[in-house]
């Protein structure tokens, strides 16, 4: 190669983006820009000369190119390859680009390295955090759903009942009845906006258990006064055989479990039923239970509680109206975090079974 053409062949390589050689028919390099030098001190983690020296040689992890060198050779087109290679126990991602370049009856492939690591790894980034933002998209439109849905069931009771109070037909003993029913229905209302607020610590990972001493024994009467005037309404008698026992635990989160499972309980329970709470205890866990004789859940709706699925809805309940599950997605946020573990035990027309188990120390969380 004369030295005018060396020289204008030099300055072009210089030009080109990434890391350029040249090798002859034997693997040989006859030319490179800085670049390359440069990729190859920060492999070696030293400067080295190249001319001269074997690619494959210097270089083995390229070995993978070679077949695809000689084909250059033979045919004279132009190949571009990108794969992934292990550098230094370092995954690389590199795009080549091999080009025939024939020099005064001599023959020549002009090789192009571009590094496209980090240019990959933020592609990747990017497709991660749009599939985590089409995810929180689709959540954030079943909370609304959700809202929507248990907010205005007791939001009814409170309106219905109050117009009824307003029209004046009834006496002072109705009137309390209504009262009855109108406060725990607010109450309950004031519990779902709370459970929501809650739910959505727990999404944005804000939300911590704040362990203290519980007493279940209190924390089960708590929910039974709290749900006792719902269960009048429909004759259901609330019994529990819970033991006067204490753990170490997050007190408003155990109440908003135990709470909710009282509440599906009476919902989906007959008229004259009965829900009863169970307790069983090990050296590390307690389980409570809360069991009814209601309409039982089919094997199929099963399979899909404690997930915020996007079609599902729950059995209807006595009054035939369909629930969105929230309560019980909630349940499971709050025993994961608190190391424990939530089951249901149901047949279809007997009743079911719910039940959820806690270390009774922070020693035994799981």
């Amino acid at each position: 190669m004369g030295q005018k053409k060396l020289k204008e062949l030099l300055v072009l390589l210089e030009g080109i983006t990434g890391a350029i050689l040249v090798v002859d028919k034997h693997h040989k390099i006859t030319m490179r820009n800085t670049a390359f030098l440069q990729f190859i001190e920060e492999i070696k983690g030293a400067k080295f000369g190249v001319i001269d020296k074997g690619l494959f040689d210097l270089l083995p992890f390229l070995d993978p190119l070679m077949d695809r060198i000689s084909d250059v050779f033979a045919f004279h087109q132009e190949v571009n390859l990108e794969r992934c290679y292990n550098i230094n126990e370092k995954i690389r991602h590199l795009k080549t680009i091999l080009r025939f370049y024939p020099d005064n009856g001599s023959e020549y492939v002009i090789i192009q390295i571009i590094d496209k690591t980090e240019k990959r790894l933020l592609e990747e980034e990017n497709k991660r955090l749009l599939e985590e933002l089409k995810s929180k998209n689709a959540l954030l439109k079943r909370f609304f759903k959700i809202t929507s849905h248990d907010l205005r069931t007791p939001l009814n009771g409170v309106l219905g009942f109050s117009e009824l109070l307003l029209s004046k037909e009834y006496g002072s003993e109705k009137e309390e009845y209504l009262l009855q029913i109108i406060n725990s229905s607010a109450g309950m209302l004031v519990k779902k906006i709370h459970n929501l607020a809650e739910w959505n610590n727990t999404q944005s990972g804000i939300m911590k258990p704040h362990y203290t001493e519980i007493n279940l024994l209190m924390k089960v009467s708590e929910a039974i006064k709290l749900y006792h005037p719902v269960a009048m309404q429909k004759s259901i008698n609330l019994r529990s055989s819970v033991s006067d026992i204490t753990i170490w635990s997050d007190s408003s989160m155990v109440s908003h479990i135990m709470d909710n499972l009282l509440n599906n309980a009476i919902k989906f329970t007959k008229d004259g039923g009965e829900v009863s709470f169970l307790m069983e205890e090990s050296d590390s866990d307690v389980t409570v239970c809360v069991e009814d004789n209601g309409v039982g859940i089919p094997s199929e709706r099963v399979k899909r509680l404690f997930r915020i699925g996007e079609d599902y809805i729950s059995t209807p309940d006595t009054n035939n109206q369909k629930g969105t599950g929230f309560g019980l997605i909630l349940c499971k946020e709050f025993i994961d975090l608190l190391g424990g573990k939530i089951w249901v035990e149901s047949e279809e027309g007997k009743g079911s079974k719910f039940c959820f188990s806690l270390p009774k120390s922070l020693q035994e969380k799981k």
